[in-house]
């Protein structure tokens, strides 16, 4: 994302249009390129957020009886989605290529079974995480939506809920992304391939436990460098106005 600050510097002096038009060409020109797909999702989160305040502006604007039916709207999309690729990807495929019983399994639900399997066959091309295909596009912004209005209508409780710890991951999200990156490299090289579900949970629980002890150390170091810049600009006012 060697133009991010570029696009950064373009979003705050309202040219937000023309930062979505250059990702979007990249994008159809992406071909197989990890690099020219996933930059959409990127340069369009950087646009969200810079307008974000206005946008719920607008939100908060409309009548209670709008935002209730927008919400509603907003979660049965969410949840059909999930919905469809639960049943399609995993309930769907495992039983007709991997359940050894699927033979003995009611006519019904062997005709369900594989139209499900043949829906997830016309829609795999159009839901590749490596090239950002459209579907996989429409499920990451209605998800991502989804929980964001979740969360937000929600805050007071969840803050209390998690200690302070969602918020404090979210007002340092620079610092959680760096060393989450870094964390996952160290543990590619270190431990490379699939482990199975027990120790893979486990290792994502010890991997946000770095993270969140670190993501602590950087806020108590930056708490003590901001008092010690502080203490010293007081100190340096009170010198200067001493008579000479």
């Amino acid at each position: 994302m060697a133009w991010a600050p570029l696009a950064l510097y373009a979003i705050t002096r309202g040219k937000a249009w023309m930062v979505l038009t250059v990702s979007m060409a990249c994008w159809l020109a992406r071909g197989s390129s990890f690099e020219m797909s996933w930059q959409l999702l990127f340069m369009g989160s950087m646009v969200v957020g810079w307008y974000l305040p206005v946008i719920e502006a607008k939100a908060r604007a409309l009548s209670p009886v709008m935002q209730k039916r927008l919400r509603v709207g907003l979660y049965t999309l969410a949840f059909t989605l999930l919905l469809a690729s639960v049943l399609t990807i995993r309930v769907a495929e495992f039983a007709v290529h991997e359940y050894a019983g699927f033979a003995a399994l009611p006519t019904v639900l062997q005709q369900v079974l594989l139209w499900l399997d043949n829906a997830r066959l016309f829609m795999t091309p159009l839901i590749v995480k490596w090239t950002l295909e459209p579907v996989r596009i429409l499920t990451a912004v209605v998800w991502s939506a989804a929980l964001y209005v979740w969360m937000r209508q929600r805050e007071p409780w969840l803050h209390a809920k998690t200690r302070g710890v969602l918020k404090l991951f979210g007002e340092r999200s620079l610092v959680v992304y760096v060393m989450h990156a870094i964390t996952i490299f160290a543990l590619l090289l270190l431990i490379p391939g699939n482990h199975g579900f027990v120790a893979n949970t486990l290792l994502s629980v010890g991997v946000l436990a770095l993270v969140y002890g670190g993501v602590v150390a950087h806020a108590r170091v930056s708490t003590y460098s901001r008092r010690r810049a502080a203490m010293a600009a007081t100190k340096l006012r009170l010198t200067s106005k001493e008579p000479a």
